[in-house]
This record gives C-alpha cells, sequence and structure tokens, in this order.
C-alpha cells in the first residue's frame, strides 16, 4: 500500500532540485526534471513564493527562499553560522565598547543569532536583541540589509501585512532610502527609532553573494561625531568580512 501524498512528494522533490543548485532553475527545467506537468510546476512554485519558501529572481530563475530557514536554524547554527561567529562580535564589542548583533531573516521576521554587548553596557538585550529574538524584517538598518536583494512588490507587502506599529509601515519610503543608501555605500544607519539607539548594518555574504546576515553595531544616539562615525563603518566592513570567512568555509 503506498501512502505517500503525489502533492507533497512532487513539492518535497522541488525543493531538492532547488536546494541542489547553486545559480537556480527556471520553471521548465524543474517541469523537465520532475517529470510534471507545467501547470503543476507552476501551482507548485506560486504555493512557495507565497510563502517564502522559494524565491525568484530577476533572470527567472527559482532559488530554495530563507523561509526555509527555521527548519534548518539548528544545522545553520552548527555549520553556517558557528559559534566562531560569537567570538569575533565578542572580540569587537570588549574592544572598541559596542554593541554587536548578527541577524537573519525568516520570512516577515528578522532574528538575532549571536550578540554581544561590552562589559559593563546599559544596553539590554531590548537594543540588540537576545538570541533568538524576532523583530519585524522591514525594521531599521536590520531590515534594509537583509531585504537588499528583495523585489519592491514583496517589501510593500511585508510592510502592508507588518503586525507591529513601526513607522516603515506607515512610511515604507524609509525602507527603500536605507536601501538605495546600502547599495551605494555598502552599509546603512538608523537613528531614528524607538529604541533611541543609532544602529550601523552591513550584509555579510555567502560566496554566492547573497546575503546570509546583517551585522549591526549598537552605540549611544549621543556624541558621535563624524570621525569617530566614519571609524566605525570601516571598522564594521572588515568585521563582515571576518564573519564572511569563516561563513565560506562551512558552505
Amino acid at each position: 500500500m503506498n501512502n505517500n501524498i503525489p502533492a507533497v512528494e512532487k513539492t518535497l522533490s522541488l525543493l531538492e532540485e532547488l536546494s541542489s543548485s547553486d545559480k537556480g532553475l527556471t520553471q521548465a527545467q524543474l517541469k523537465e526534471r520532475l517529470h510534471i506537468s507545467m501547470s503543476t510546476c507552476y501551482r507548485i512554485l506560486q504555493t512557495l513564493l507565497a510563502k517564502e519558501w522559494v524565491l525568484k529572481d530577476e533572470k527567472g530563475l527559482y532559488h530554495a527562499g530563507r523561509a526555509l530557514y527555521p527548519l534548518f536554524l539548528g544545522f545553520r547554527s552548527s555549520f553556517l553560522f558557528p559559534e566562531s561567529l560569537l567570538s569575533i562580535l565578542e572580540q569587537t564589542s570588549g574592544k572598541y565598547e559596542i554593541g554587536c548583533k548578527l541577524s537573519i531573516r525568516q520570512g516577515s521576521d528578522q532574528v538575532t543569532i549571536y550578540r554581544s554587548e561590552p562589559s559593563g553596557s546599559e544596553m539590554t538585550p531590548a537594543f540588540t536583541g537576545k538570541k533568538t529574538s524576532r523583530f519585524p524584517v522591514i525594521e531599521g538598518s536590520v531590515g534594509a540589509t537583509l531585504l537588499a536583494e528583495e523585489t519592491p512588490e514583496n517589501i510593500l507587502l511585508l510592510a502592508e501585512n507588518c503586525k507591529t506599529d513601526i513607522q516603515e509601515k506607515t512610511v515604507p519610503r524609509l525602507i527603500f532610502d536605507r536601501m538605495d543608501f546600502l547599495h551605494k555605500y555598502g552599509y546603512c544607519h538608523n537613528e531614528n527609532n524607538r529604541w533611541h539607539i543609532c544602529a550601523f548594518s552591513a550584509p555579510v555574504k555567502e560566496s554566492s553573494g547573497r546575503t546570509a546576515a546583517a551585522l549591526t553595531f549598537i552605540l549611544p544616539r549621543m556624541g558621535l561625531d563624524a570621525g569617530m562615525q566614519k571609524k566605525y563603518i570601516i571598522l564594521l566592513k572588515e568585521t563582515c568580512k571576518k564573519c564572511e570567512d569563516i561563513i565560506k568555509k562551512g558552505e
């Protein structure tokens, strides 16, 4: 007796194909590989796109989506995001007396996977987000960094469906302005926020060039002159490079 559910079996096979492809696959390629009709392939892809289990790029290629992260967070934390990343954050935080955190996207949320505050700091996990804490993915410099490769249509949809009363929900232009700044300068910042802190974020990328996580430096809003800000931005990018080197070793 065969207890398999055909639709589920086809969906899982499609996800396996996308997960094993470095460059992504077209709908036609998936149809051929899975030996299914174009209409069935289309319906599966549309369902997975709606749940962000797959992503579609500007070339029409489909990729495994970041909403799969919750299923594999333990695995990814051990391999793609090893504990040695936390050591980098702790060293940076202690030496320069700043808050540091590493965040990833899970669907409509941004999730803190590592964080560190300097010894004796008045910063609390409310600022940096304790491990596994969640915030709306559209929020702040972290959100703009994690959404840098997302389509404008999906970003507007995320803002519309956001259940938290934050400024990015009512003024999505804030998200796009930060993303534009990020694309131009390699980082973005946010000072006008509910936490009353100054946050600088930059992408930590996988070898494919996709953003794996957002690294954020958190500082008091007061007392940060232009010279100090420039030094922190250079440090932020250098620390991202250190994190990327570790992540690429685990890929």
